[in-house]
């Protein structure tokens, strides 16, 4: 279906409008405190939630957990020596520009501030995927692939993916795909 002219120039005019909030709210602290906190924070509890349904469902030996970390939080989900970190590094509590949901698959042990255990070793880096939030038409806060920007997603969309990608690092570990780290 063709699009005319003025349908054209009034969407490019309500997408600046909306690049121009996402600025201003990326440097709102309300907004900060009020919107984007909670979404960070109930796409980790759901994360947790899904991880809790699956691990009882089929028995798996997985731990979980996350906690916050500065202006950001952090998450931890880990199966033998293989993990998946998920990790909101905010560094200013009324600033999130160039901030994503960092989601770093390791070989080797991560563990949380909370679980007072120090590693032996360094973790090796296997992969990461990242998802950078971004305003909706509606102006709520979903998150981004920046290689599908024009797809944006919810926390349970964010969630599922992880999930995806957590159970991919244990299917690999599981095949012998990811040597043991040698000393």
């Amino acid at each position: 279906m063709k699009v005319s002219p003025l349908e054209l120039a009034k969407r490019f005019q309500q997408e600046e409008l909306l690049r121009q909030d996402e600025k201003k709210f990326f440097r709102d602290h309300p907004f900060i405190k009020g919107t984007a906190a909670k979404v960070i924070d109930d796409l980790m509890k759901e994360l947790m939630a899904q991880v809790e349904h699956i691990k009882a469902e089929v028995g798996s030996q997985w731990m979980w957990g996350y906690e916050s970390e500065g202006a950001g939080v952090r998450g931890v989900l880990r199966y033998g020596r293989v993990a998946l970190e998920v990790r909101w590094r905010q560094i200013y509590t009324n600033v999130m520009e160039d901030v994503a949901l960092e989601c770093t698959e390791y070989n080797g042990a991560v563990v949380l501030r909370s679980e007072n255990k120090m590693p032996f070793y360094e973790p090796q880096k296997l992969g990461q995927k990242k998802y950078y939030p971004a305003l909706n038409m509606g102006r709520e806060m979903r998150w981004m692939d920046k290689s599908k920007p024009e797809q944006l997603m919810s926390n349970g969309d964010v969630v599922e993916k992880l999930i995806e990608q957590f159970l991919s690092l244990v299917d690999r570990v599981d095949r012998g795909k990811i040597p043991a780290i040698s000393h």
